[in-house]
């Protein structure tokens, strides 16, 4: 399209063009997908000029598991689409999965990227180990940490009154789950004191702001 304006003049012309490449090709990928899940991953080539007959598929993957080959071979006999499938399995791990296909016929190639969060469904677990240590003794432990690697980490907390496990239970008023007006409302009141509590983050301190001015549009 094509615009021009002069004065208090104005016209514009168009015409339908089609934007396309001899070779292309589309990689279909679930938006989110959980550590050890397997998932059949399915890339369409579309070949758009009658010479390309032979065009080889080949699937990269960085944080990915793939199941089987990674390359594959597929023959037109006219312009049009076909299908490859791979077969991939997601790490036992979170984090991002970035996928490269490449699709190659003589001297056309063509790329295509795209990425995939790899993160666990399930909720937060705590363990926690107390022990009471009198004077002039020593109190050892063998520190195990729990849940999915890279995901879990440990602290070691020393007080001379029972522990309350503040830090626990402040993280699970802000992350409380539920949503209704009156639930929100009881999570978001305490979190307006907790800087008195416990030392916050920047985050922490804007969120029950953010959800209280939120209420009141409400």
């Amino acid at each position: 399209m094509v615009v021009a304006g002069q004065d208090a003049a104005y016209g514009f012309a168009e015409k339908s063009v089609q934007v396309k490449k001899p070779l292309m090709v589309l990689a279909t990928l679930p938006r989110v997908i959980g550590p050890g899940e397997t998932f059949t991953l399915p890339v369409t080539v579309f070949a758009t000029e009658n010479n390309l007959k032979n065009v080889s598929v080949q699937l990269q993957a960085n944080n990915l598991i793939l199941q089987g080959t990674n390359k594959q071979q597929l023959y037109y006999q006219k312009t049009g689409e076909q299908m490859a499938y791979f077969e991939v399995k997601a790490p036992d791990k979170v984090g991002i999965a970035k996928v490269k296909v490449i699709a190659q016929s003589g001297g056309e190639r063509t790329d295509y990227d795209v990425e995939m969060d790899i993160r666990n469904p399930n909720p937060y677990i705590t363990n926690v180990v107390s022990a009471t240590v009198q004077p002039h003794t020593k109190w050892s432990v063998n520190y195990q940490p729990i849940g999915m690697a890279g995901t879990n980490s440990g602290s070691l907390e020393v007080s001379s009154i029972p522990a309350i496990n503040l830090g626990k239970r402040l993280s699970y008023l802000i992350q409380y789950p539920h949503g209704c007006v009156e639930q929100t409302t009881s999570g978001v009141f305490p979190q307006l004191f907790l800087d008195r509590l416990s030392p916050l983050t920047e985050q922490q301190k804007r969120k029950p702001n953010q959800i209280s001015r939120l209420e009141l549009h409400v």
